[in-house]
């Protein structure tokens, strides 16, 4: 799993993701609210897909708490029966930095990763998954 954050760094492989995210949803995304829209999927084969995805987060920065809108895109192949997603990259949309005018450690647009907790190890029964296979196999979302 290849995962580009809002910030461009690249994050490689599960054991960097699921470090990455564990430290983003134990401090700025701690306790907050997520919500991920599938906007559009576009199958390059029958067992390859592009999708675009809205997610809307909460983060705390210097005792702020600031939204956070971003638009995924992400790559997702079939495999046997499942969706995995093998890329991805995160993209801030329109983010207000902190009133305070501090820069966090991310820079103003925020941090990495921010969805469904979703990129916590993209595992087959995340919200985003659900909600992106069910898009995929023509379902609605359901809640997680």
């Amino acid at each position: 799993m290849d995962f580009v954050t809002i910030g461009g760094n690249w994050v490689r492989g599960r054991v960097e993701l699921e470090k990455l995210m564990a430290r983003l949803f134990g401090g700025v995304y701690k306790d907050s609210p997520n919500t991920m829209t599938t906007k559009a999927i576009r199958f390059l084969k029958p067992d390859v897909a592009v999708a675009h995805a809205e997610s809307e987060v909460v983060r705390s920065e210097h005792g702020e708490k600031v939204p956070l809108k971003t638009l995924m895109t992400l790559v997702l192949v079939k495999d046997r029966r499942a969706w995995l997603i093998t890329a991805a990259e995160n993209t801030d949309v329109r983010t207000p930095p902190p009133k305070s005018g501090k820069v966090s450690p991310y820079g103003t647009a925020g941090c990495a990763a921010c969805s469904d907790k979703f990129l916590s190890g993209l595992s087959a029964s995340s919200g985003t998954a659900r909600a992106i296979r069910g898009a995929l196999e023509g379902r609605p979302r359901q809640s997680p």
